[in-house]
């Protein structure tokens, strides 16, 4: 990385694992992951998106892999109806259907298949966004999404470093017992939850820090990504925010995504992730006039370099999309 003068740059990672770009991901957590499973799926690297949607808090997240673990099946009752929506405090609100019973169908069918899926995955990346969740009052059960359900039917908590680590460490034996060879990275999403206020944010991003950092210790198959740190010291910068002061800009996420990159992947992936990135960029790069003659040159370019990859790559098949 490239070091600038009076700006702290996060040194190299060094890590023993190293995946290729044909072995299976499971990317699960907050909506960094899904950052992640994009820039997966951009370089075509088989990436399984976990079934219950996004999830902040690592006690809905433990649950949520026990019942993965468990086969569980949902029934009407396990579903709370509000505003003509059937809801899971399970999943995220993208499940949230007007047909409960075609609701069922879908969450019930997302866990089968995704556990298949987790047999065969090489690595599980999980992303924690924050140390405080909220329990339903009626159902005494831990919502992954309060799908805008009145705040007076909840109870909001802060998990303390004991509670996550007991609790993600019971889910990850299970996940160990299901898939002896599978590989967990843990990271804490640099995101921040400014709606609890500045204090309880720090207080909450310390607590899955330090669970982070007591579960890679003592876990043999678990490794930490810092991608909080990289962040918070090495892009502190409001450049690198967008304009709601939280998210990270597309340009921090790639840098992020940079480190990721050289930490986790071996030297043919990355040359493979570097290839696949420059024909997604040809692929979205924009013509004004699609009846000029740069349009047309802009076609049988993406075609040579689509016809190049698929030699070089015969295992992506018709995967790759073609303008035109």
């Amino acid at each position: 990385m490239k070091s600038y003068i009076g700006r702290s740059v996060f040194p190299p990672i060094q890590n023993k694992c190293k995946i290729h770009y044909h072995q299976r991901i499971y990317t699960a957590g907050s909506c960094f992951a899904q950052e992640i499973s994009s820039r997966l799926e951009i370089c075509k690297i088989n990436n399984i998106r976990h079934p219950f949607g996004i999830v902040f808090n690592p006690m809905s997240f433990a649950s949520q892999i026990e019942k993965l673990m468990d086969a569980h099946i949902y029934h009407v009752e396990d579903l709370i109806e509000r505003d003509g929506l059937f809801h899971s405090l399970d999943h995220h609100g993208s499940y949230s259907k007007s047909d409960g019973i075609l609701m069922l169908d879908e969450i019930n069918n997302g866990i089968q298949t995704s556990r298949v899926q987790l047999a065969q995955a090489a690595y599980m990346i999980i992303t924690l966004g924050s140390a405080h969740y909220y329990l339903h009052k009626g159902k005494n059960q831990i919502a992954a999404n309060c799908h805008k359900i009145p705040p007076s039917e909840f109870i909001k908590e802060r998990a303390g470093t004991d509670q996550i680590i007991f609790a993600l460490t019971g889910a990850f034996q299970k996940i160990k017992v299901f898939n002896p060879d599978i590989k967990i990275i843990l990271t804490v999403s640099p995101v921040r939850y400014l709606r609890d206020g500045f204090e309880e944010n720090s207080c909450s991003k310390a607590i899955l820090l330090l669970s982070c950092d007591e579960l890679s210790r003592n876990l043999e198959n678990v490794d930490y990504f810092p991608s909080y740190e990289i962040f918070m010291d090495d892009l502190r910068d409001y450049r690198y925010v967008k304009e709601d002061l939280i998210h990270p800009t597309e340009a921090a996420v790639d840098y992020i995504w940079t480190y990721f990159t050289e930490a986790y992947f071996d030297a043919e992936t990355l040359e493979y992730i570097k290839r696949l990135e420059a024909y997604h960029h040809l692929l979205n790069h924009r013509i004004l006039h699609p009846d000029s003659s740069n349009f047309r040159n802009h076609l049988l370019k993406l075609d040579a370099f689509r016809s190049m990859l698929e030699k070089d790559y015969p295992e992506l098949g018709d995967r790759l999309i073609v303008k035109g």
